[in-house]
């Protein structure tokens, strides 16, 4: 009565009474338990636990201590714990704990850390999963998962192995996001040979367009700053010509594309003159400004990018194209 009063205190105190007083009773298994749901309900899971292991090993085999070590694996759920629920559980005789059971509760531990925002908590749950389960049910998943968490709680040097670890199976889920997260952690930290073979495979097993786009440009500036001056042209060019590139708007021009023009890039960065032609539309239907420009003999305003120099403007006459 006491318990569904909220009366947590004088509830305990009668369930003390009962145990003291009919210690070999049916009673005091169950008043032992109801003294840990009640620790339960109130958040005191310390002082739950306590009773439900009591229950466990003073009343070992009834199905009060059964329904104790349930309420004890939440327990241990919502704490994280669960290394230390498993080897608790695999010493009781009365209850069948598979691996598969264990594998999917550690599991669920660490998604609960996850999803209440306790990122150090998470990251510990986590790691313990794919520690005692490196090819469990969710092994893939608590990998890419510990990764991400990585990252977000600024340690991108801890995220390198759990990434490594997604990416060394076969095509996933999770393969596209790990390339993306793993390259940018090479290419911050400068490793561009680490992050080419990485980019090039995004590359082609990327199904997002704008990932594909991200590893085309990325691997322009890795071959750059690597002195493969080729390479870097060649991916320059699928950068320049990428259908799903921004069309920006530039001061009354939009993109169009590079039209006719060597696209050279080499050691002197003075000739590394990327041209990319902007087409005037001021009746917002493109026509080709060059080709009238040279019919009318006119001067053109061009825009184009110029190799660590960002972007410029010139005006040209037809003769010097």
């Amino acid at each position: 009565t006491y318990s569904n009063m909220n009366k947590s205190s004088d509830a305990i105190n009668t369930f003390n009474k009962l145990i003291s007083q009919y210690p070999k009773s049916t009673f005091a298994s169950k008043a032992m338990l109801k003294q840990g749901l009640v620790y339960y309900n109130t958040k005191d899971n310390a002082k739950a636990l306590e009773r439900f292991k009591k229950v466990v090993s003073d009343y070992s085999g009834t199905s009060e201590a059964v329904e104790a070590v349930e309420n004890a694996r939440l327990i241990y759920v919502d704490s994280g714990s669960m290394t230390e629920y498993a080897s608790w559980v695999k010493g009781l005789d009365f209850v069948e704990v598979s691996n598969s059971d264990l594998d999917n509760d550690s599991y669920e531990a660490a998604e609960k850390q996850k999803f209440q925002n306790n990122t150090k908590q998470a990251i510990a749950s986590y790691t313990d999963y794919v520690k005692n389960y490196p090819n469990g049910m969710n092994a893939l998943k608590a990998q890419f998962n510990l990764a991400e968490l990585y990252v977000a709680d600024n340690q991108p040097q801890n995220a390198i192995t759990p990434y490594e670890a997604v990416l060394a199976k076969s095509k996933n889920e999770y393969t596209e996001a790990s390339l993306v997260a793993l390259s940018g952690i090479y290419l911050t930290d400068k490793k561009v040979d680490q992050a080419i073979p990485l980019l090039k495979r995004l590359e082609i097993d990327g199904e997002k367009d704008q990932n594909k786009l991200y590893a085309q440009s990325n691997l322009m500036k890795a071959y750059y700053e690597t002195e493969d001056f080729k390479s870097a042209e060649a991916y320059a060019s699928k950068v320049l010509n990428n259908s799903k590139a921004d069309k920006k708007v530039k001061d009354g021009y939009k993109f169009d594309r590079v039209e006719g023009l060597p696209l050279t890039i080499n050691a002197d960065e003075e000739q590394n003159v990327i041209k990319v032609y902007y087409l005037k539309d001021e009746t917002q239907s493109k026509y080709n400004l060059l080709t009238r420009a040279i019919k009318e003999r006119r001067k053109v305003k061009i825009l184009y990018y110029s190799y660590n120099k960002g972007e410029n403007e010139r005006v040209i006459c037809p003769a010097e194209m």
